[in-house]
């Protein structure tokens, strides 16, 4: 596991333990996240952060969540890393997960097979 030690190569973006919002938001960027990789330390960012996760409301964690979208934009904390473009292709009979979910499962992690099923 990355523990930090070289503080300028973090490239990327790493997959959070679930595919919840508050797993690419929260647990990746909060100051005292362990998985806080990048080393952001923002106090307004860690507001955001805590407030998208206590809200109930659809419309207003929205609204929350674009304000930390749009502070990501502004500060470049992380540089997305290039990716290259696929297809896949699968059985009609799977069901609950897209094409892209299992092109390449490290990347998108077990988690997306815990909805999966396969009818008849």
């Amino acid at each position: 596991m990355l523990q930090g030690q070289w503080q300028d190569l973090v490239f990327g973006f790493y997959a959070p333990w679930s595919n919840s919002v508050d797993g690419w938001t929260y647990v990746l960027m909060h100051s005292k996240s362990p998985r806080n990789y990048w080393h952001i330390n923002d106090p307004n960012l860690d507001k955001l952060l805590e407030a998208q996760r206590k809200e109930a409301d659809a419309t207003k964690r929205r609204d929350i969540l674009r304000q930390i979208w749009q502070m990501e934009m502004d500060n470049i904390w992380r540089i997305p890393p290039p990716m290259t473009y696929a297809f896949g292709a699968h059985s009609a009979r799977l069901h609950g997960v897209l094409p892209t979910d299992y092109i390449d499962p490290r990347a998108y992690g077990n988690a997306l097979w815990e909805v999966a099923w396969v009818d008849k």
